[in-house]
């Protein structure tokens, strides 16, 4: 019997600490003026997100729908203030830069 890879395994979960900087994340783009983030501030963010992935265990799925639910916590309010096509553009961008982290990481422990 096969097992689907994407299956959500709901026991693994970010830390509190990555929990909140995604929190700060997502409100510091609701608070900017034009709704974005320096690039600088979002790998900070993405490296801590992919590294408390790697440490609970997660796999890089589980790491992209994690993401995405907590941005769902503030969509309504980026909508609320017509900033939803930018605070997208920054979850397309935090995403695709969660991923870079988490292979990078991968990558440094398999001694390439």
């Amino acid at each position: 019997m096969a097992v689907s890879v994407m299956q959500r395994d709901d026991a693994v979960r970010f830390s509190a600490a990555t929990d909140a900087a995604l929190d700060q994340l997502w409100l510091t783009v609701l608070r900017s003026r034009a709704g974005v983030v320096s690039e600088p501030y979002l790998r900070d963010v993405a490296r801590r997100v992919s590294t408390d992935a790697h440490q609970v265990g997660m796999l890089p799925e589980q790491l992209i729908i994690a993401v995405r639910d907590s941005w769902s916590l503030h969509r309504r309010a980026a909508i609320r203030l017509d900033k939803r096509y930018a605070f997208d553009g920054v979850v397309t961008e935090m995403i695709s830069m969660c991923i870079e982290e988490f292979y990078d990481r991968s990558s440094d422990g398999a001694g390439d």
